[in-house]
């Protein structure tokens, strides 16, 4: 039985179909990547599957049970939680303190060790995220989601804006997540050196349906993924 599995999941804004009929199994343990040409709908899948937004149709299920209709703070209860594209900190709060706020108040502060010694801050845990550089500062947001010790963890672009070197330590991070924390993970991100790191499979959307899924090295050969990120006839660069 998948850890996590949409059936027919779909999201409309009025006329506009964001996510359509989109049907997903994920197993326990992977590191699967959800990938797709701007407006393919990845981010409001995201949004589905954390609770964030509810679906217009379809059927969401994680760990056997139904969590269609449970919001963003049952689910994180159940075990799911997310980091955004954009950071979202509490500026004026400690490193630290950031961590504890996630924890919903609980001065666990085993915990808090934890988590900041697992995404590489645990010497930073007297500062506020403005002293931090901008990839540790992306880090912080993935240790406010793992805090509470979720068993599937959503990541919305965690490279966004990164140099080189700090996509290189998002890398080993998120390795070390899956691996040594044992959570699941699914990934939304443009950055195909992480993708093709990271993923043992990958879902490809367009126009918020399934276009393409399997292992990197099939959906980097499918000509309709290479179609739909630069149209047919050019070169697919990082496919």
């Amino acid at each position: 039985m998948p850890l996590l599995e949409t059936v027919g999941l779909t999201r409309s804004f009025g006329a506009f179909t964001a996510v359509d009929r989109v049907d997903f199994a994920l197993p326990a343990g992977e590191v699967r990547a959800v990938i797709g040409p701007n407006g393919a709908g990845k981010t409001v899948f995201l949004h589905l599957l954390s609770g964030l937004l509810p679906p217009s149709g379809g059927r969401i299920r994680f760990d056997g049970a139904d969590v269609t209709r449970v919001g963003i703070v049952g689910r994180v209860r159940r075990g799911i939680t997310r980091s955004f594209q954009i950071t979202s900190l509490f500026p004026n709060l400690t490193v630290a303190d950031n961590v504890r706020i996630a924890l919903r108040g609980r001065r666990d502060e085993p915990r808090v060790r934890e988590v900041l010694d697992l995404v590489g801050l645990g010497g930073a845990a007297a500062l506020h995220p403005p002293e931090l550089a901008h990839g540790d500062q992306r880090h912080l947001e993935i240790a406010l989601a793992l805090a509470p010790r979720p068993r599937l963890l959503l990541l919305d672009e965690p490279t966004a804006g990164m140099s080189l070197g700090e996509t290189g330590r998002t890398i080993t991070l998120i390795r070390r997540i899956n691996r040594e924390a044992g959570v699941t993970i699914v990934i939304v991100e443009h950055d195909m050196r992480l993708i093709l790191e990271l993923a043992q499979r990958i879902t490809v959307l367009d126009r918020g349906a399934v276009l393409a899924e399997g292992a990197p090295r099939e959906v980097a050969a499918d000509a309709r993924v290479r179609a739909a990120y630069l149209g047919r006839g050019r070169h697919a660069a990082g496919l």
